[in-house]
Formats: structure tokens, C-alpha cells, sequence
């Protein structure tokens, strides 16, 4: 690309729309340029370009009279600049034509530009306010702060969101709604009521780690309408639920599309499937090969909040229990409505509903320099948001601590009935106060508390994997009474097992 056609480009990015496009056209008519070059001039009348932290080349371009941050390298960007070639040369460019362009912008971009943003899906906090997208035909968005929230326009908007094209409308929130309206489309109550709107809360709030929010129970009881009735409120899209994949790339893949992924119908969850939606939760970072290279790695990572559903009992083992918030819906009995009735209804309500929560939001984080707990739990920012809200959310003061407590505790002991290995440790406890040795030495020793078929079981863990299982099971143990120590010694390496006095 020669001095004069780079001027001509960088000039082309501070004059208007129509004078960029008139450039073009006339340095097409006048100087006799390639095809190529038209190309490149024509991707420079996008309206801006700015590289994220991740390297990632970024361009606002006009569509529908609306400014859309796109990825240079997406698909609909290349239509963009399919259409406006097609629309000053009058014939469609060719795809290595199209392709040779966009790879020269994004990478002159990438290399020389310092003009450094972050994108965002949905939710974004910057300055000590919280955006959230409403993605509706205005793109407006609503503005949250301490001194309360507004419907800003999107140019008034310092977050470059990104709007992936499963994206769909958010209600317009409505003001001095109430959070029970809500109880109209839900079987939840008690403790569980504080947990399920505290949940929506932090998604809303979009600051984690957060928890994982599992539905359980018999078939027919909601738990897929309970799912997506969190996922229409918070995030809608026109994908609600998913399968849950084992492979850890294809599930961070999936996230980064949505703020609050819903995997749904799952069954004896695999150990690959848990350890990757813990990881989701707290932030999980993976190293893995470009799209386009064989060679070159980079890191993609993600934290979400995650919806999980199923018969079975899912959260078997000890680390995703300890992140879970689990809920075993009761039988629905005779609240069931037709499902076009009950859509209908909840359509309605949504945005009164919507408007409550964004209302208890915005008290909250007012509140939330204030909060204190003693000894912070594992999910220390879902709970202290958690606790702020008590009071705006009508509950008792301790409210929210004691049904995450018992939640917990709950789960605790399940995930240890769960487990072989927990099983044959509480049984092994109650003929002694402590056990200790080698891995070798305590699982022979637990062995013999454990069924000749059980210990055949796929689940019985070998010797080299041991420390790594109980570090796992560390939460659960504690939550049941026993503590795990593991030290090196000059005689081997002393697994530690007791119950606390």
C-alpha cells in the first residue's frame, strides 16, 4: 500500500460519511485505483477502529442508521463492506479480494493503532456506574449509579458494546415495580426465594465469581420454564438453552456470547463438564490454537454465572457443590398454566419486574461499601452484594446468610453421599478419631468400608490421584465435620484425615 493511498485513508477516517464515500469514488474515477485499493478505502469509511486488550481489531460502522461495533473479522463486517463495493462499483467483489482487505486492515490496525477499548455483551461497569445494554431498535441503555438510573442514548453510552446476533430485546424497565410480582411464574419459596432473586441480582451486576445455579427435580416440575424465565428477564436471546459440552473450549466459546449461559436437561454430569462450569464461574483462562493458524496460541477466558438443570443429582462432586446454589423444585401440582397463557402473562409483567430489580440494584451498590461479614464465604462478591440488597428486597437482616449457609450445608452432604470416597472416610471416622498415612496406606484402609462392587466402581480413586480428590473435597468435608491436612514427611507423604473437636 503506497504513502498516497495511506493518506488518503487515514483522511478518509475524520470526514463524514458522505464525504468518505465521495472520496472514494473520487479518487476511483481520478487516480485509477486497483479494486484492492477501493476495498481498503472503503473499509476505512468505517467511523472508527480501536483494538482491544486481547488484540482483537474492532470497527463502528453505520447499519440501519445505528452505530454497530463490529469485529473486522465477523461475518457481518464482511457483508458491510460487500455491500458498499457493490454499491459504488456496481458488481461484487470477489472473496479474496474482500478477504486480502479486511487481513491488511485488521492487521495495520492491530500493529500501529492506540486507540486501546474494551468491549462488552449486555452489562459493563466503568467509572463507578453499571450499563446495561437494553440492545432494543434505539440502542439505548440504562445507566446505574448511587444517585439512582436512567435510559441514556448510546451515544451517551462510554462502553463499546458488541450485540452478537442471538441477541434480543431487554424490557424497557418500568419504575416502583415489585420483586413478588414474580412469584406469579415461579414455584420458589422460603430460602430459596432469597437465593433465586439474589442470583438474578449478580447477573444483573455482572461482578464475579459467581455461583452456579442448579434445578432439581422429578420431570414436570419447571425446572426448564424456572431456567428460561431468568434468562428472558436478564438476557434474552433467541438460543435460551444449550447442551452442555464436555469440551472446555466449545463451552467458552458459547459463553462469550451471553452474560447467563443455561445448559439444560443435564444428567450425571461428567468430572471434565464440572471442572470446566467451575471454571466458568471463577474465571477460567484456556490457552488453545488461533482460528486461522495451526501454530500460534492465544487466551481466550470468560467468568460467568451459569443455569443448570436436571433429574439427577448434579452437583456430585465437592468443588462445583461448594459454588452451586441448589434448588429441588417441588411438584408444580395445580399452577399450570398453557404455555402460550403463561408467556403471554410474564411478557407483561416483565418489564414492572425488570425495573424492581434494576431499582433494588441501584440501592444495593449504594449500600455495598458498608457491608461486612465475618468470615467470607467462598463466593465472597455474590454474597456481600447479596447482603446489601436484604433489606430492598423486603427480607429480615441475616436473611440471606442463613439460606446460603444451609443451602450449602445441604449440599455438603449430599455431595458427600455422593462420593465413595466421602462415604467410606465418614463410616471409617466413626470407628476412630483420625486417619493418617500414605495414599496408599488410607485407601486400603478405607477399602474395607466400601462394598467389593463400590469399590470396582469407575469413581474409586488410585493412589497418584488421592491428594488431588480431597483437596476437591475439602469444602464438603468441613461442611460435615472433618478437615484434611496433607504434609511432607521425611518417611512419605502424610494424608491427614479427622473430625473437628
Amino acid at each position: 500500500m503506497d504513502d498516497k493511498l495511506l493518506n488518503n485513508a487515514e483522511a478518509n477516517k475524520s470526514s463524514t460519511q458522505l464525504t468518505k464515500k465521495e472520496l472514494v469514488q473520487q479518487s476511483f474515477e481520478q487516480n485509477g485505483l486497483t479494486f484492492g485499493q477501493v476495498m481498503i478505502q472503503l473499509a476505512y469509511c468505517a467511523e472508527e477502529f480501536f483494538v482491544t486488550e486481547t488484540s482483537e481489531v474492532y470497527a463502528t460502522i453505520p447499519i440501519r442508521n445505528i452505530h454497530e461495533n463490529l469485529a473486522v473479522k465477523s461475518a457481518m463486517f464482511k457483508k458491510w463492506l460487500r455491500a458498499e463495493f457493490f454499491e459504488l462499483i456496481g458488481k461484487a467483489p470477489s472473496s479474496g479480494l474482500l478477504t486480502d482487505a479486511i487481513d491488511m486492515v485488521a492487521a495495520r490496525e492491530e500493529l500501529t493503532s492506540e486507540n486501546i477499548k474494551n468491549v462488552a455483551i449486555r452489562i459493563a461497569e466503568k467509572s463507578g456506574k453499571l450499563y446495561i445494554d437494553l440492545a432494543n431498535s434505539k440502542r439505548q441503555v440504562v445507566e446505574i449509579d448511587t444517585s439512582g438510573w436512567r435510559v441514556i442514548e448510546n451515544n451517551r453510552c462510554p462502553i463499546k458494546f458488541i450485540r452478537p446476533s442471538k441477541l434480543l430485546e431487554m424490557p424497557m424497565p418500568v419504575r416502583n415495580g415489585s420483586i413478588d410480582e414474580l412469584k406469579r411464574f415461579v414455584n420458589v419459596e422460603g430460602h430459596d426465594w432469597v437465593l433465586f432473586v439474589s442470583f438474578i441480582l449478580t447477573v444483573l451486576r455482572s461482578k464475579g465469581p459467581f455461583p452456579i445455579l442448579v434445578f432439581q427435580g422429578i420431570s414436570g416440575n419447571g425446572k426448564s420454564t424456572h431456567s428460561r424465565v431468568i434468562k428472558r428477564l436478564v438476557d434474552p436471546q433467541t438460543v435460551e438453552i444449550a447442551s452442555l459440552s464436555r469440551n472446555e473450549d466449545d463451552l467458552l466459546i458459547f459463553s462469550k456470547e451471553t452474560i447467563l449461559p443455561v445448559f439444560d436437561n443435564v444428567s450425571n454430569i461428567s468430572n471434565e463438564a464440572s471442572d470446566s462450569l467451575c471454571k466458568l464461574s471463577t474465571g477460567a483462562a484456556i490457552s488453545t490454537r488461533s482460528y486461522y493458524t495451526n501454530g500460534e496460541e492465544f487466551i481466550m477466558s470468560s467468568m460467568r454465572p451459569a443455569i443448570v438443570n436436571g433429574i439427577d443429582y448434579i452437583a456430585h462432586r465437592s468443588d462445583f457443590a461448594s459454588r452451586s446454589i441448589i434448588i429441588n423444585l417441588p411438584v408444580l401440582g395445580g399452577r399450570r398454566k398453557d404455555e402460550k397463557t403463561f408467556w403471554e402473562q410474564f411478557d407483561e409483567a416483565k418489564p414492572r419486574i425488570f425495573g424492581a430489580f434494576i431499582d433494588v440494584l441501584c440501592k444495593s451498590i449504594t449500600d455495598l461499601p458498608t457491608i461486612k461479614i465475618d468470615n467470607l464465604p467462598r463466593l465472597a462478591d455474590f454474597a456481600l452484594l447479596s447482603v446489601a440488597a436484604e433489606k430492598h428486597f423486603g427480607f429480615e437482616e441475616g436473611a440471606f446468610m442463613r439460606a446460603f449457609e444451609s443451602n450449602h450445608s445441604v449440599a455438603a452432604k449430599d455431595a458427600l453421599e455422593g462420593s465413595l470416597i466421602g462415604l467410606a472416610i465418614e463410616k471409617c471416622l466413626m470407628t476412630r478419631e483420625i486417619i493418617e498415612g500414605t495414599a496408599d496406606e488410607v485407601l486400603t484402609l478405607l477399602k474395607t468400608f466400601v462394598s467389593q462392587e463400590d469399590f470396582k466402581d469407575k469413581n474409586w480413586v488410585k493412589a497418584n490421584h488421592f491428594k488431588n480428590l480431597m483437596d476437591r473435597m475439602q469444602p464438603t468435608l468441613l461442611k460435615n465435620g472433618m478437615t484434611y491436612e496433607y504434609v511432607r514427611k521425611s518417611h512419605g507423604r502424610i494424608h491427614t484425615i479427622s473430625k473437628i473437636q
